[in-house]
C-alpha cells in the first residue's frame, strides 16, 4: 500500500474516533518518514584476486596448456629420433664405403730367414693368418735402398701362370699339366740365380701360400750366382688389396 492510501485510512480512523490526536500524529510521522528505496541486499562475494589467495600470485587458469605441453614433448622426441637415424645411416655409409675401398682383406705372413754357406738365403713361411691361392701373390726383391731389382726376374708372379699370353711364375713345384709351365718350372729349378734370383717351393703342393712353403734368394757363393746381398729384402704382396703381407730381410 502506498503512503497516500495509508494516510487516508489514518484520517478515517481519526474521524471515527478510533485514534487520538497524538496517535494520529505519531502514525502520520511514521508513514511520512518511511523510505521509498528498495531494501539493500548484500552483494555476492567476489572471487579473490591473484594476490588474495594466501598472499601468493595465482595466475588465471589456461585452457589447453596440458595438451600443448604433450605436443611439444612428442615433437622433441621425434626430432631426436630423426637425428639419431641420420647419424646411424651416415656411420653405416662410411663403414660400407670404407669396406668397399679396402676390398678383400689381406693375410699376414711371418718368415724365418737363414743364410746358407752356398751363397743363398732360405726364407721359410712359418705362419700365415689365412691361406690364399698362389695366383694371388707377387714378389719383389729389393736392395738396401728399397729399390726393386729389375735385372732378370727380380719381381713378378709367384704361381706358374699365363699373364696376357706370357709365362710367369717361380714355383719349382708346379704340378699342372701345361707343358710350357712345366718347362718354366724346370728352368727355374735348374737356375743358380743368374736369371731367376728368387725361387719358390710349394712344399705341401696345396696351391696356396701356407706355412712350410719356402722362397730361396740367390746371392754370390759356391752354389749361387745371384744379385742379392746382406741388407736386401723380399716383399710379398697380396694382389687383391695391394698390401705387402710380409717382408724377409736378408742378414
Amino acid at each position: 500500500m502506498d503512503k497516500a492510501a495509508e494516510l487516508r485510512n489514518l484520517h478515517q480512523l481519526k474521524a471515527s474516533g478510533a485514534l487520538s490526536d497524538d496517535e494520529f500524529e505519531s502514525e502520520k510521522n511514521r508513514i511520512l518518514n518511511e523510505s521509498d528505496s528498495p531494501p539493500v541486499t548484500a552483494p555476492p562475494p567476489s572471487r579473490p584476486s591473484m594476490y588474495e589467495q594466501g598472499g601468493m600470485p595465482v595466475p588465471p587458469p589456461q585452457s589447453g596448456s596440458n595438451g600443448f605441453g604433450i605436443a611439444m614433448i612428442i615433437g622433441i622426441v621425434l626430432v631426436v629420433l630423426v637425428v639419431i637415424a641420420i647419424i646411424v645411416m651416415a656411420v653405416l655409409y662410411v663403414w660400407s664405403a670404407s669396406f668397399l675401398e679396402q676390398g678383400e682383406s689381406a693375410p699376414i705372413a711371418t718368415f724365418w730367414v737363414e743364410e746358407t754357406s752356398g751363397g743363398y738365403w732360405d726364407v721359410e713361411l712359418i705362419k700365415v693368418s689365412k691361406q690364399e691361392g698362389l695366383e694371388g701373390f707377387s714378389f719383389f726383391l729389393k736392395n738396401q735402398n728399397g729399390d726393386t731389382y729389375v735385372g732378370g726376374n727380380g719381381f713378378g708372379e709367384v704361381a706358374m701362370q699365363y699373364v696376357n699370353g706370357e709365362l710367369h711364375g717361380i714355383d719349382t713345384n708346379y704340378g699342372g699339366s701345361d707343358s710350357a709351365l712345366q718347362q718354366r718350372a724346370e728352368d727355374v729349378s735348374n737356375d743358380d740365380g743368374s736369371e731367376y734370383p728368387v725361387h719358390f717351393s710349394d712344399n705341401d703342393r696345396d696351391g696356396t701360400l701356407s706355412a712350410g712353403d719356402q722362397f730361396r734368394i740367390y746371392g754370390q757363393g759356391n752354389s749361387a750366382n745371384g744379385p742379392a746381398e746382406d741388407g736386401w729384402k723380399l716383399d710379398i704382396q697380396f694382389d687383391a688389396s695391394g698390401d705387402i703381407i710380409g717382408s724377409a730381410k736378408l742378414v
